[in-house]
Formats: structure tokens, C-alpha cells, sequence
């Protein structure tokens, strides 16, 4: 019984922290100072692409091995961790799967 508590307390608190921290960022946007169209660009690609990218190397393969990777029926995956992650770094093993919970940043990066 707890642990449905728990759950609706985390997921209500999840609906309205997420709006929140949407506004609280756009308003310190607006607040921050005006720059170049390119300075604003080069900044924008720093703190949103370089982690998205570095994240995909990095986090998306290990999300992958354990839910993938280690299933028998994949059998073009290698076994060990370190075999599947120089697999996964394959152009053609990296398109077929998606950016996962970083879906957002590439997206802020072209909407904002």
C-alpha cells in the first residue's frame, strides 16, 4: 500500500516539477544578456549537444547491453560489455537505436 503511495506522490510530483522547471529556465533566458547570433549558437551547443553526445556514447550503450545486450536471442551482439560497446559504436548498429530519454536536448537545441 505504501509503495502505490509512493508512486502517485512521485508521479504528480513529476507533472507539476517538470512545468516548473521549463518556466523557471525560459525566465532566466530572458533575463540573461544579449549576444551574437553565432556566440549564442556556439553556447547553446556546449551545454546541450556536447552532453547529449557524450551521454550517447557513454549511457546509451550501457542502457542497451542491460536491457539488449545480454539477451540470448541477440545474436549478433558479442557477450561482454566492453565487446558489445566497440559493437555498438558502429555507424551501423547506432542508427537503429533511438537517443532514449535524451530526446530532448538535440530538440531544445533546435527550438530554443
Amino acid at each position: 500500500y505504501g509503495h502505490t503511495q509512493l508512486t502517485v506522490f512521485q508521479v504528480s510530483l513529476l507533472q507539476i516539477g517538470m512545468p516548473v522547471f521549463f518556466h523557471i529556465a525560459g525566465r532566466a533566458q530572458a533575463l540573461a544578456r544579449l549576444s551574437g547570433f553565432l556566440r549564442m549558437s556556439g553556447s547553446r551547443a556546449l551545454r546541450l549537444l556536447v552532453p547529449f553526445l557524450v551521454c550517447y556514447c557513454l549511457l546509451i550503450p550501457l542502457w542497451w547491453y542491460m536491457s539488449n545486450g545480454a539477451n540470448p536471442e541477440n545474436m549478433d551482439a558479442p557477450g561482454g560489455y566492453f565487446e558489445y560497446f566497440v559493437w555498438f559504436m558502429q555507424p551501423k548498429v547506432m542508427v537503429k537505436c533511438g537517443p532514449e530519454w535524451l530526446w530532448f536536448l538535440p530538440f531544445l537545441f533546435l527550438v530554443t
